[in-house]
């Protein structure tokens, strides 16, 4: 990160700028990409910003903006916002000394004393939505008359809303209804796991509170999240009876089409689109006639509370559509769903493959504001998003890629992530993991350029029977090498370019032998005593989240081999710093005016 730089008002110069006027520019044009937004620069609006979107790979951003003619340009009055980017200028082929938008909200002067007809202007990271929002020229051109210096604008009545942590990076986890909302303190995701057939056991049988299965009541569970400030994200999958019984041998994981039917149609998949615009009505911000909603409100026994017809509750904004989708061990089968075939599937539950399938069917069509989360694949796997792109821009009129959200799991061991034996668990460094994340953020970008990029399964065993256990060390519990490498599994995907990731798991299994997943929660299990209760690594986890709230990354690398990350949350700015080894390691960093003693385990630093 550059050297702040103090920009200096000389309000004496104005006595001798007496022929100076305001020079208003006849174009301005961004030349790249993102939002279209430059042209507020110079709308005379404090109220809008030049704001291209959070992707890191669209900067740094550049404007070129265009004066009527050649100009001696006497100064530049720009409004610094919120945020702290660093801002350059080039004016007639001459870069000016960076400046590092620190003022928040305040108008700065940079004397200029240059001629030129076109002036560049450049922003080199995403640090807040509001990082600069006017930008003037005062100097002479030929016959220009004079006027007097200028007045400042005043603050909009209204003033935009200020970054939400939802601008920064998510940190999720993975569980279920019955794991204590309490207990995911700190957390801004839930991912959580339901299986079609607790909601939906016989067709157009729709129960939600309570459900058919898993003892689950959806109203109160979302509600008490959405208290919490917890953004819920339901996993729907396996076909429940009315489908898998038409298969044989069955299994819980086939397609959610039934056997017989073309996989490669979305219309095959009706059956899931159905329950999905039912399941949005409900639970997303859109209300409905209760003449187009179904449950089923038969009680199974005396005393059973009813389901009632309910919509537009407001409580989940994302819907994930299926899971794994790719089961590379059950291949070839039905529980192994093609890329293209899962593209026919997630067009059908996206708007109906294009309000081609009827009334009724389809997230968008419930709630045209829902946010789709595409299925997480098991692994990094970009052909399989490659051949999904493929088949939308084949089969859909408008070429969309059919989902809001792309998702990948990915497990870092010593196998590379597929677990074909016994594989320990490896620190994220040496898997590589941020240049992996790097490279498949860009690779998606290229598909589906508005889409967020999640990895919403990691994380490690902590049991000596679980194959991908973090293992200790001298100075480590293996559960505290868990909490270790989840925080700087979360520092890589910052780094890296995703918006959100979860860890596998919340709460260990039921398996009291532990194997394979069995121990990945940070919390003991429901079958354990005392049950959801904390883990060694859970303190260095929920510290390090809370400390990180809202934050994004700016730039990171690594210096005397030790790695280091800058982040901010459009206020503050923090440095992040440790050793990237397996072990017990230490070593100094000396960066941004401090000194700094690294370790295995991450320190955060805030520098402003």
């Amino acid at each position: 990160m550059k050297n702040i730089i103090t920009t200096i008002l000389l309000f004496c110069a104005f006595v001798a700028l007496a022929q100076t006027v305001q020079i208003q520019p006849v174009s301005v044009k961004q030349t790249t990409g993102g939002q279209q937004t430059a042209a507020n620069l110079t709308d005379g609006n404090l109220g809008t910003h030049w704001f291209v979107g959070w992707d890191r790979s669209a900067y740094p951003q550049t404007a070129v903006i265009t004066l009527p003619d050649m100009a001696n340009i006497d100064y530049i009055r720009f409004y610094d916002g919120t945020g702290m980017p660093v801002m350059s200028v080039t004016v007639d082929g001459i870069k000016l000394p960076d400046i590092t938008l620190s003022q928040w909200k305040q108008w700065q002067t940079v004397w200029v004393k240059g001629r030129a007809k076109q002036v560049i202007v450049s922003l080199d990271s995403p640090l807040g939505d509001a990082m600069l929002s006017e930008v003037e020229f005062w100097g002479k051109i030929d016959g220009g008359a004079p006027v007097d210096p200028p007045q400042e604008p005043q603050e909009p009545t209204n003033p935009p809303t200020e970054n939400k942590p939802d601008n920064g990076f998510q940190f999720g986890t993975n569980g279920f209804h019955w794991v204590p909302t309490k207990e995911l303190a700190g957390f801004n995701h839930l991912r959580e796991y339901i299986v079609w057939d607790w909601i939906e056991p016989t067709e157009k049988g729709y129960r939600f509170e309570p459900t058919a299965g898993a003892s689950g009541n959806y109203d109160t569970h979302f509600q008490e999240l959405k208290n919490a400030g917890i953004t819920a994200i339901p996993c729907v999958n396996q076909s429940p009876s009315f489908i898998r019984d038409t298969y044989t041998p069955q299994d819980n994981d086939v397609r959610p089409c039934a056997n017989g039917k073309d996989p490669l149609k979305p219309a095959s998949y009706i059956e899931f689109a159905r329950f999905w615009w039912q399941f949005t009505a409900r639970y997303g911000s859109k209300k409905h006639d209760d003449s187009r909603l179904i449950v089923d409100n038969k009680p199974r026994w005396n005393g059973e509370p009813i389901n009632v017809k309910k919509s537009g509750l407001g409580l989940v904004q994302y819907f994930e559509v299926w899971n794994e989708p790719d089961k590379w061990w059950k291949k070839p089968g039905p529980a192994y769903i093609e890329p293209e075939q899962y593209a026919a599937l997630l067009s059908a539950c996206y708007d109906g493959h294009e309000n081609t399938m009827g009334d009724g069917v389809g997230i968008k069509n419930a709630d045209p504001s829902a946010k789709v989360v595409m299925a997480g694949l098991t692994a990094f796997d970009t052909a399989y998003i490659g051949r999904m792109a493929k088949w939308f821009s084949a089969n859909r009129k408008d070429k969309r890629f059919a989902a809001d959200v792309i998702n990948f799991h990915h497990y870092t061991n010593e196998d590379g992530g597929i677990f074909i034996g016994r594989e320990y668990g490896v620190a994220p460094e040496i898997d590589s993991i941020e240049k992996r994340i790097s490279v498949l953020v860009s690779k998606c970008k290229s598909v589906a350029p508005n889409a967020k990029i999640w990895w919403s399964e990691f994380g490690y065993d902590t049991r000596p029977e679980g194959p991908h256990q973090s293992r200790a060390t001298a100075k480590h519990s293996s559960e505290e090498i868990q909490g270790i490498w989840v925080v700087r599994s979360f520092l890589a995907a910052m780094a890296g370019g995703i918006d959100a990731a979860h860890i596998y798991n919340a709460i260990n299994e039921p398996n009291p032998a532990g194997g394979l997943f069995q121990s990945s929660g940070f919390l003991t299990g429901q079958n354990e005593t005392p049950k959801f209760s904390p883990k060694a690594g859970a303190s260095i986890i929920r510290k390090f989240i809370t400390e990180l709230n809202g934050h994004k990354a700016i730039t990171s690398g690594q210096k005397n081999g030790v790695r280091y990350l800058i982040t901010t949350d459009g206020k503050a700015v923090k440095l992040i710093t440790w050793m990237p080894c397996a072990a017990d390691c230490s070593g100094v960093i000396s960066i941004m005016g401090k000194e700094i003693q690294a370790t295995e385990t991450p320190i955060i630093t805030t520098l402003l």
